[in-house]
């Protein structure tokens, strides 16, 4: 399997995961709302899902310095995850995001290394 039929792939489980977000974000908010979910943590969810999916559509677009969002988005969705009680739906979905997050980081230093000449890395 190559490296861009990896991205595609990746690119689609982001589009799905950007989609069960989008279903359990009315009910992360209530919670935050209520106080069950503290607010660091809903702001460190937003800021990392959107670092995701703003590195997701860098990576279509094939622009350069995504590495580093998929990281951010990684360690701040991996952050939010004991943060909500464990076997809540919404936590496997931001579980979730952390695993592609990593995996984008991944498979952008693989497309780095593709592009770059051996003499040069």
């Amino acid at each position: 399997m190559t490296t861009e039929n990896l991205k595609n792939i990746v690119l689609l489980l982001i589009f799905i995961q950007f989609g069960l977000m989008f279903h359990y974000s009315t009910t992360i908010y209530y919670l935050t709302s209520q106080g069950a979910i503290s607010m660091y943590s809903f702001l460190i969810w937003v800021i990392a899902s959107l670092s995701l999916y703003v590195a997701a559509i860098r990576l279509l677009l094939k622009r350069k310095s995504k590495g580093k969002l998929f990281l951010v988005s990684a360690i701040g969705l991996l952050i939010c995850v004991p943060s909500l009680i464990w076997p809540y739906p919404p936590t496997y979905a931001i579980a979730f995001g952390a695993v592609l997050g990593a995996l984008g980081w991944w498979i952008n230093q693989r497309l780095k290394r593709e592009i770059t000449p051996q003499w040069l890395a």
